[in-house]
């Protein structure tokens, strides 16, 4: 109690000492917050606020303005399509149209297109059918009984298009409401606070950029991991929340309602404000059900691999144990999602703050790589390449700075920092282990004595065979768990393995092949823009050119002191672990004897980069300190831009 009691006393006194700064931020915050919300409603919502008031608001289409081919009333007086594709015309009637709402009667069939020309242009412009209907329809759903297409101009005709016969559409409504957008919002805020950090902070990013990197990454990750669909938007989402969902403690307390983030690859979702708020408000409140949980037999024999089961999961406790929390607190269940992947986030900004912390130079490298925006999107989603990035960065920045202090001992807590970050990192992705061998390369005169420097070595050791043995075991154990049936019919992780051991020759011949165009710098897009299935962002070669100059700029007489031995053991490193990763995709997801190695994303590089880049380079054009203000601006401004315009272009702008 003493403790805690300290602990509470020192934090006032700190709050109370810098309470006119606390004040003046809080009052910075809430003119930031005012001037967003001026901007949403004056701005953005101009044009429907300008209109005549004739035409604000929700209007029905008079039957008499709409021609009909392939539509017959029924009894209630509702349109039913006749034919395949049959559509329905709205004439000109020289009227801003925001949104079209197509009102669904019946049983709903939500497979429903429009097109439309524009007053000033003879282009016509095609809404398809949303993903909305194809999930909809694929799950059973039918409580959405209208679906909006946004239009935002005065069109000279609507067409509304049913694609299958039978479709009941019963009103067509021109929706003129303006509604406050809180993910525009969020994205005004966000830009206006960042603005104002850079500007507020601009003496002392120089000296402190891991305080710009933890604003940036916080701001831009929480924007979009908040405003993203609630959708599996990253690369093999469905399984990581499941992964996420098994360690979230529901034996302790079982799940009261049926998950459909559980249960299906296809839960509907739609940029629609108005349909998402319905379709939250669905599977929130009126799908309850009693969940049903496995329970674990007593006399179930314990598997030789549990504990190398149980090693794979950690990387997956941040979120489990946040889904946990949300549900005893009785959160809805899309917060919960969101809230699930967020944390990720949390765990990823705080391992790179204490990285770039630790770095005696190239600082401003580990911090582009990590607000690339493809790093900032997988930190904000159920994702396990954050956790071997961020963990990964940390036990290397520990061990590029002892390199390059070799007159400091090395103390038992950053030994421990720096084999158990990389232990911990390469839970979720072990392929990754060869980074354990830079720590060799760590001189005995760092340790405090000869048995400390043994019993590092011993301990590394031991770290390396855990991790190898991590995948190696359950390979030869279950080597059919390894078949991705994603790669296709012919995966079979047994025979590529006698392919590989048969002809090696080839195999190398295929590698080499693959590696070439893979280490392409060209190539990278998935590792700098991505953003996954949401498409990717602009301003690669932007990105690809900055992270080169900083490459070469961010050092100091620090540099001097990483030797060539380093170097070279760093590109090997690299360049092995690259094979690797080639390698274990070609046996688990490419089929036997395939002359190209498929499953092999840039992003799996995201780990790689930053020791890699870390090593190249020459001190000699590092930037004069009275500059490094202006240049951490600099370079964070641009980061800030490209990733908050990608988060705009491919998720905030389209909400409607």
């Amino acid at each position: 109690m003493n403790i805690i009691r300290n602990i509470f006393d020192k934090t006032r006194e700190k709050l109370v000492s810098h309470k006119a700064d606390i004040l003046k931020a809080l009052s910075c915050l809430i003119a930031i917050g005012a001037i967003a919300a001026g901007i949403e409603y004056f701005a953005f919502g101009h044009t429907l606020r300008s209109l005549p008031l004739a035409d604000q608001g929700i209007r029905t289409v008079p039957i008499e303005n709409v021609v009909t081919d392939g539509f017959t009333k029924d009894e209630n007086g509702d349109l039913v399509s006749q034919t395949e594709n049959a559509t329905l015309t709205i004439s000109k009637d020289a009227r801003h149209v925001e949104n079209l709402v197509v009102g669904l009667g019946g049983t709903p069939n939500y497979f429903v297109s429009i097109s439309y020309r524009a007053a000033d242009s003879s282009d016509k412009q095609v809404i398809g059918t949303k993903d909305l209907a194809k999930y909809m329809t694929k799950g059973g759903y039918d409580f959405l009984h209208s679906i909006s297409f946004p239009v935002r101009t005065e069109p000279e005709s609507v067409t509304v298009t049913a694609k299958d016969p039978g479709t009941v559409i019963s009103e067509i409504r021109i929706d003129n409401t303006f509604r406050f957008n809180p993910y525009r919002f969020l994205f005004v805020f966000t830009a206006l606070f960042l603005v104002a950090f850079l500007f507020a902070f601009r003496k002392r990013i120089g000296a402190h950029p891991e305080y710009a990197f933890l604003v940036i990454a916080l701001s831009c990750g929480t924007l979009s991991s908040v405003s993203e669909p609630r959708a599996y938007t990253s690369w093999d989402e469905h399984i990581h929340y499941t992964r996420a969902d098994n360690v979230s403690l529901k034996e302790i307390l079982p799940k009261k309602i049926k998950d459909i983030y559980a249960n299906t690859n296809y839960f509907p979702y739609s940029l629609s404000l108005d349909e998402q708020r319905v379709i939250d408000d669905h599977f929130d409140h009126d799908y309850k059900t009693a969940a049903k949980t496995k329970k674990s037999s007593k006399s179930d024999p314990v598997k030789p691999t549990a504990i190398f089961d149980a090693y794979l999961q950690i990387c997956y406790l941040p979120s489990g144990l946040t889904l946990f929390a949300g549900r005893a607190l009785h959160v809805p269940p899309h917060v919960v999602f969101v809230l699930g992947q967020w944390v990720n986030l949390l765990v990823f900004t705080a391992l790179i703050f204490f990285a770039i912390r630790r770095l005696k130079t190239g600082k401003m490298i580990l911090a582009v790589i990590a607000l690339f925006p493809t790093s900032i999107f997988l930190a904000g989603n159920y994702s396990y390449d954050p956790w071997v990035t961020g963990f990964t960065a940390l036990g290397l920045a520990y061990f590029f700075s002892t390199m390059q202090e070799p007159e400091k001992k090395l103390t038992r807590q950053e030994m421990i920092i720096m084999i158990g970050s990389l232990v911990i990192g390469c839970a979720a992705k072990a392929i990754y282990f060869p980074v354990f061998f830079l720590l060799f390369l760590l001189p005995s005169s760092v340790f405090a004595s000869k048995r400390h420097y043994r019993n590092f070595i011993i301990a590394l050791f031991v770290a390396i065979l855990f991790v190898v043995a991590s995948f190696a075991v359950p390979f030869l154990g279950q080597e059919k768990r390894f078949n991705d049936t994603r790669g296709g019919s012919g995966v079979n992780a047994m025979g590529q393995v006698r392919f590989i051991l048969s002809d090696p020759v080839a195999y190398a011949g295929i590698l080499l092949s693959f590696l070439k165009g893979y280490l392409n710098p060209m190539n990278t897009g998935g590792t700098i823009v991505s953003f996954a299935y949401l498409d990717g962002t602009k301003g690669f070669q932007i990105l690809l050119a900055l992270i080169a100059i900083v490459t070469l700029t961010d050092r100091n007489a620090y540099d001097k002191r990483t030797t060539a031995l380093t170097r070279f053991l760093t590109l090997t490193v690299f360049l092995a672990t690259v094979a690797l990763i080639a390698t274990a995709l070609y046996i688990s997801f490419t089929p036997v004897g395939l002359k190209y190695i498929n499953g092999v994303q840039t992003r799996y590089l995201l780990p790689l980069v930053f020791p890699f880049l870390f090593v190249f380079g020459a001190s000699r054009f590092g930037i004069p300190v009275k500059y490094r203000n202006l240049y951490h601006i600099v370079i964070f401004g641009i980061m800030a831009i490209v990733t908050l315009q990608g988060i705009w272009d491919l998720v905030i702008s389209l909400y409607y």
